[in-house]
């Protein structure tokens, strides 16, 4: 018998719903061609409402997971060759595990990093250094901000023509993406703008213009310390709720 699904209890409820329902997939509790529970079924056993599982439901179903077959149900794909499966998925509480995430990122583009040095193209070069305009642009707003972020490190991984390392950026950026966010408006709100970060990613571009890996994996190793504080404060602030008796 499968492990039964875990009633939610913290915020983020859509989300946590759909990291449950994905690691069935994910582990084949739920097997391919399989027809998922109903929705009132599923909504009991994790105690929220039928309209979370069906947002849910619907994000798995754009993510190529689930397919919905009209008067039949709702079925597990089985996964296409050409699709990366990210696997780490995470909810919302597993601070270690985004940790790890973090040290095996900073591990990560730290490589890319010396690889780019060596094999990017003057287009590729070019276009990091507009991607990080594109960040200052957005030094005042954090979508946009985001938005050329995530640009950035997958432009760099392409610059790297590792194709490993390309697909285990997007890997590991997948289930950091909400940690990602959350992280970039909390330094907004403390500082007002997010000049530190872009001045961190100017940094990582000038060591590949300059060919000097040091100073790219020193801005690397910034970017991943605030990452590293933003994870620790969360926890110092997971263990007050629990004290004080919150969810």
């Amino acid at each position: 018998m499968s492990e039964p699904l875990r009633r939610v209890s913290r915020t983020s409820v859509v989300d946590q719903v759909t990291d449950q329902m994905t690691q069935r997939i994910i582990s084949g509790q739920w097997p391919s061609g399989e027809a998922l529970p109903g929705v009132r079924q599923l909504a009991a056993e994790l105690g929220v409402s039928v309209l979370t599982v069906r947002e849910a439901t619907r994000t798995l179903i754009a993510n190529g997971m689930l397919e919905s077959r009209h008067g039949s149900g709702t079925f597990v794909l089985a996964p296409e060759p050409d699709r990366d499966v990210v696997p780490w998925m995470l909810g919302s509480g597993d601070v270690g595990e985004y940790g790890e995430l973090n040290e095996a990122r900073r591990a990560v583009e730290s490589e890319i990093v010396r690889l780019t040095i060596q094999r990017c193209t003057p287009d590729q070069l070019k276009q990091l250094w507009s991607t990080v305009d594109d960040m200052e642009q957005g030094r005042t707003d954090v979508s946009r901000f985001l938005e050329a972020d995530y640009r950035f490190h997958i432009l760099l991984a392409e610059s790297s023509h590792n194709r490993v390392l390309q697909r285990t950026i997007v890997a590991i950026r997948g289930p950091l993406k909400r940690w990602i966010a959350n992280r970039t408006l909390a330094q907004f709100e403390a500082e007002g703008s997010l000049d530190r970060a872009i001045a961190d990613h100017r940094a990582i571009v000038g060591s590949i213009e300059g060919g000097s890996p040091d100073e790219g994996e020193a801005a690397v190793n910034r970017i991943m310390l605030r990452a590293v504080e933003f994870l620790e404060g969360f926890q110092v602030e997971s263990s007050d709720e629990a004290s004080a008796g919150g969810l």
